[in-house]
């Protein structure tokens, strides 16, 4: 079998990676888990490597917004293949109306925005004594 002369003057990584594209790594979207508990509703976001004040969250009307941009940082010799994914996001979620929205608190800590959002008093589940 003949072997293309192109193919000696390639690194190892350059075929290992010939049939890769750049364009298959999609932008950062941080992943998100929500749980609704009896007295409030919880909102964790993965963004690991963020520094606390590189994140902005806010209520705008009926929605929690959680905005954030990762950079990328000094290049560290010549990547062959870059599966992280860089630049700015913006999360949206639609807030119950069982939210207290001035009662919205959030933590960031190893890596982990937790939002605990307190369901209004009307709103909270209470169990009831049965008379008689």
């Amino acid at each position: 079998m003949l072997v293309p002369s192109s193919f000696f003057q390639k690194s190892f990584f350059d075929h290992w990676f010939d049939h890769w594209h750049e364009d298959e790594v999609t932008r950062f979207v941080p992943k998100a888990g929500i749980a609704e508990r009896e007295q409030d509703i919880a909102l964790n976001l993965d963004l690991p490597g963020f520094k606390k004040n590189e994140l902005d969250v806010e209520v705008q009307g009926d929605q929690l917004v959680v905005r954030g941009e990762r950079h990328k940082g000094e290049e560290q010799g010549r990547y062959r293949r870059e599966e992280r994914a860089f630049g700015a996001f913006e999360r949206r979620f639609v807030l119950p109306q069982s939210v207290a929205r001035h009662k919205i608190a959030v933590n960031y800590k190893d890596g982990v925005l937790q939002v605990t959002m307190p369901k209004r008093e009307a709103a909270a589940t209470r169990r009831l004594a049965i008379d008689g």
